[in-house]
């Protein structure tokens, strides 16, 4: 009888254990997917700070830079962006 019951208080701490690592695991893992993409976001909005400083006339630099002080990067908007040539941007912001 005793050693039924330990046996079974066992196998419930063992579930309960396995359970809260796999909790522990989720939350580490929703963590590390937040890191990376604030990591992106912001390699990919200084990628297009410099692009915006290359660009040649002061006008469109400055409505360049105007564009990603407006808002918060939009990583779909940044990947596109540096998808462009600096003569592309130019053409598009005139």
């Amino acid at each position: 009888m005793l050693a039924s019951r330990a046996a079974w208080s066992t196998s419930v701490a063992a579930v309960l254990l396995i359970g809260l690592l796999a909790l522990f695991h989720q939350v580490v893992r929703g963590a590390v997917r937040q890191g990376d993409a604030r990591r992106e976001a912001t390699a990919l909005h200084n990628a297009a700070l410099f692009r915006c400083k290359a660009l040649t006339e002061r006008r469109l630099r400055d409505s360049c830079l105007h564009q990603l002080d407006a808002a918060p990067p939009d990583i779909d908007a940044l990947r596109a962006q540096n998808a462009l040539p600096i003569a592309a941007l130019e053409q598009r912001h005139r």
